[in-house]
């Protein structure tokens, strides 16, 4: 049983919400934990991360294919008043601890004997949009890492010049953003198994410090 075949179920919104937000933003674990309601942008497809690492502020984008699946989990979160994306029973945001296991849990639910851990997902999303020709600067821009020597052209950009070329790539992405707010069909098995064995390999591929 693959691994996205043992996520995607409905009973299970909020994991598939946590895990694609993972993957198709390329968020820290603790950026992910940190997640208001309101730090969500539905309109433009915005998610802001405050305080993020290096404790800076900033915004990265969803596939626009994702909005009907996200409102709809944001409409439950808002009828139940909560102030962070991902609540447990006791009111307050999930764990970075918490996070690692639930990826973990539908890793061993999948049958996968190596490590899974949420940082994977957001290599996954870099390696993809390199493999796509979205360049380094652009790259950096979206997963909030800088270098000194970066800084210059990063200086120059902003998340709007990078917005085409993300969604396009994305339409293109193995894993399905779901459509009109309905919950993503199951993607093949064939699909999901190489995505998931992309995981695993070669994580220093194209020298990316993220």
């Amino acid at each position: 049983m693959a691994f996205y075949e043992t996520l995607w179920q409905p009973q299970q919104l909020t994991h598939v919400v946590m895990l694609k937000l993972l993957l198709f933003t390329g968020i820290r674990n603790a950026e992910l934990a940190q997640l208001r309601v309101t730090d969500v942008d539905l309109q433009t497809c915005h998610l802001r991360i405050t305080q993020g690492k290096g404790h800076k502020d900033r915004y990265v984008l969803f596939p626009s294919g994702f909005r009907g699946e996200l409102a709809q989990y944001l409409e439950g979160q808002r009828r139940q008043s909560t102030i962070y994306l991902f609540e447990s029973n006791r009111c307050r945001p999930y764990s970075t601890r918490r996070l690692r296991q639930i990826v973990k849990e539908y890793a061993t639910a999948a049958g996968i004997a190596k490590r899974v851990y949420p940082y994977l997902f957001r290599h996954q999303l870099i390696t993809y949009l390199t493999k796509q020709g979205i360049i380094s600067p652009k790259l950096q821009l979206l997963s909030g890492h800088t270098t000194e020597q970066s800084l210059a052209v990063y200086r120059e950009l902003a998340l709007s010049d990078v917005a085409a070329e993300y969604e396009a790539a994305m339409q293109r992405f193995p894993v399905r953003c779901g459509t009109n707010g309905v919950l993503s069909p199951v993607p093949s098995c064939r699909a999901m198994h190489d995505l998931v064995i992309g995981l695993f390999i070669n994580r220093c591929e194209f020298g990316l410090i993220i």
